[in-house]
């Protein structure tokens, strides 16, 4: 078995750079039923967490501390229990390893963890408390003191203090490498300055909704007199933005950069010192006519509610914002529900399964423009309806994404055209069912 160790670090690698996920579980499922060697095992449950496979990681964790012998790799296999619990949605699991391993000794990271099993746990003040207490540790490790400072920032947006929070969040963020920075070389990072006639690269970061909530920005930049490019992995977001105005490339190949500067997307609010209130200019993002007409002969008559109940199943918190299908299908509404899910089908008589037509964002864009209203917990969707200024419902989970934090009603980031429903406590979802009753 310790000779193919790894070949199946190989097969995993290759099943993930070809989205062959399912395969991936597969291999390391067969690998771990046969696998008796503690080392093995350890990088087996190491694989399976790095393709989200979290459940079957813990099941392999818990052969592990059966394996395990000594107190050292007791401690580090509870450690990877607590995580991985906390990746399940499972706090309480989370929170009893790591109390185990705290009686052994003290321990940073072990905190942090608790301090997390609370928060998901919506214990807020137990977890702020944690935080707060810590940050005022003069040895604490200039590591764990990052991620401190950078969960403080969550607070401290939730609090009214939204400058504060914000660069706890996103400069501490980039500092301990939550959000990763593309810079090119020798062009100058803008910091605020002037930058009347120069072209200002923005290189979009994160995910969809991520590019969704920061492109805004670039009018912004437009209004200061430079002339912003931005910078997208995403070919159909490029295709929307430059046809609503915003030039927009995939490749900085053709870009004249003698008089350039650069900035990470997430920083925009932050260099442009502007806060809270200060945050929405209006809707700056339409649909295609192209894709309206498409979608008016595809769409049934009458009301229609839009529907987006969960998002990308490999990314970390999936679990913890995925509303449940039993809570959707009792979603309470007089007229056609929209299903905007591309991977699940639902057959209920008021339902229209739109992802068999979906193709691109052009798509969703005009779905959501014809729709009446939106009910979708944390996804692109809902910065896809709030960019057009549309009329929405967004359902954050416990553990909310910054752009909510704070909301009241709704998010200082899309005025009142998003109502925000924040889940308050865990797992209970079943407030969506009423929302618009």
């Amino acid at each position: 078995m310790n000779n193919n160790l790894p070949l199946l670090d190989s097969i995993i690698l290759s099943c993930k750079s070809k989205n062959k996920i399912d395969d991936a579980k597969t291999f390391l499922t067969i690998a771990s039923k046969y696998c008796t060697d503690l080392g093995q095992l350890d990088r087996i449950a190491y694989l399976q967490s790095e393709i989200k496979d979290y459940r079957s990681c813990v099941e392999s964790l818990k052969t592990c501390l059966s394996l395990a012998w000594d107190n050292v790799s007791k401690f580090a296999i509870r450690a990877n229990m607590a995580k991985m619990y906390n990746h399940l949605n499972e706090p309480m699991m989370s929170l009893a390893y790591s109390k185990m391993n705290q009686e052994q000794q003290f321990d940073y990271d072990t905190l942090m963890e608790m301090s997390f099993s609370y928060y998901l746990m919506g214990n807020y003040v137990e977890s702020e408390k944690m935080m707060r207490e810590l940050v005022t540790h003069k040895d604490l490790p200039e590591e764990i003191r990052g991620r401190v400072e950078y969960n403080l920032g969550s607070y401290d947006i939730e609090r009214g203090d939204f400058k504060k929070g914000l660069h706890g969040f996103i400069d501490i963020g980039h500092k301990i490498k939550i959000w990763y920075e593309r810079y090119i070389p020798n062009v100058p990072v803008w910091n605020g300055e002037d930058i009347t006639g120069k072209t200002i690269i923005i290189h979009a970061e994160g995910g969809i909704g991520d590019e969704l909530i920061n492109v805004r920005f670039v009018n912004n930049l437009k209004e200061l007199g430079a002339n912003p490019i931005w910078i997208s992995n995403h070919k159909d977001l490029v295709t929307v933005f430059n046809r609503n105005g915003i030039q927009s490339t995939q490749s900085i190949i053709n870009i004249d950069l003698s008089n350039a500067v650069q900035c990470m997307a997430m920083y925009l609010p932050i260099k442009l010192n502007l806060d809270k209130n200060q945050l929405w200019n209006g809707a700056y993002l339409k649909p295609s006519e192209e894709y309206l007409d498409k979608w008016r002969k595809l769409l049934p008559e009458g009301k229609k509610l839009a529907l987006k109940w969960s998002g990308n199943p490999y990314y970390d918190q999936d679990l913890h914002r995925s509303i449940p299908l039993d809570v959707v299908q009792n979603i309470r509404y007089n007229g056609v529900k929209i299903n905007l899910q591309l991977e699940r089908e639902l057959f209920q008589p008021d339902m229209f399964n739109a992802g068999e037509y979906i193709k691109n964002i052009e798509d969703t864009l005009a779905i959501l423009w014809l729709c009446d209203d939106l009910i979708t917990s944390c996804t692109a969707i809902a910065h896809m309806c709030g960019s057009m200024g549309k009329n929405g419902n967004v359902c954050p989970p416990i553990a909310c994404y910054y752009v909510w934090l704070g909301a009241d009603g709704y998010s200082d980031w899309y005025d009142k055209s998003l109502n925000v429903f924040r889940q308050r406590n865990h797992k209970d979802w079943e407030f969506v069912e009423s929302i618009l009753s």
